[in-house]
Parts: structure tokens; sequence; C-alpha cells
């Protein structure tokens, strides 16, 4: 047998090996991630000052949380009222999960979608 080619089937062999593991295959979680579950898990509103603190962000960035949630507060799925955050726990809905598949849709089909209005009673 060609040695080139135990060698390089050697050594293809152990590589596989550690790429088929755990640790291997799992992500780190973004700032926003993490922030995103403590919202989830969090029974109030928070200040940026606290989410900062819990997520280990120097307190000097603070500002930093409002840039990381930016796209989650135009999506809905993070509420910004009185300067503080919440999780909008309505977003991991069925239904709300269907609403923004037809809104996606319609703006794809180019059709202009808005909020719908408030009732008066």
């Amino acid at each position: 047998m060609n040695p080139f080619a135990a060698l390089a089937t050697e050594l293809v062999r152990s590589n596989r090996q550690g790429w088929a593991t755990p640790e291997a295959q799992e992500k780190p979680k973004s700032r926003t991630g993490t922030i995103r579950e403590l919202l989830k898990s969090s029974d109030r509103p928070m200040t940026a000052f606290e989410i900062a603190m819990d997520v280990d962000l120097p307190s000097f960035t603070s500002h930093l949380v409002w840039l990381l949630l930016k796209h989650n507060i135009k999506l809905g799925r993070v509420i910004f009222v009185d300067n503080k955050y919440s999780y909008n726990h309505a977003w991991d809905t069925d239904l709300a999960a269907s609403l923004r598949d037809a809104e996606k849709l319609l703006r794809k089909h180019s059709y202009a979608v808005a909020a719908p209005k408030a009732v008066k009673a």
C-alpha cells in the first residue's frame, strides 16, 4: 500500500472524530441573544443599566443595549417604554408567527402593510 495514501486516510479519519464532538458544534451566544433571554426570564421591565450589569457589559456601555436591541424593538420582539425594556411574550405565539409570515408575503408582492388602528369604544 502507498504510504502517502495510508497517511492521508489516517489524518482524515482522526479529523472526522474531532468534528463530530458536541463541543465543536455548540456556537457561543451573541450579546443580543443573551439580553433577549434575560428579558424573557425577567418578570419586570429592566433599564439599560440593569441589563448591562446582568450581562456583564461594562457600566459605561449601557447605551450599547439600545444598539443591540434596536432590530428586536423594530420587529416587536422587545418592548421599549419609559426607558425600560421588556420582552413581548406574544411574539412567540403561533398566531403572531403566521401574521408575520402573511405580512412578509404581502410586502414581497409590493402591498403596503400597516398596523391595525385602535377601535374607539
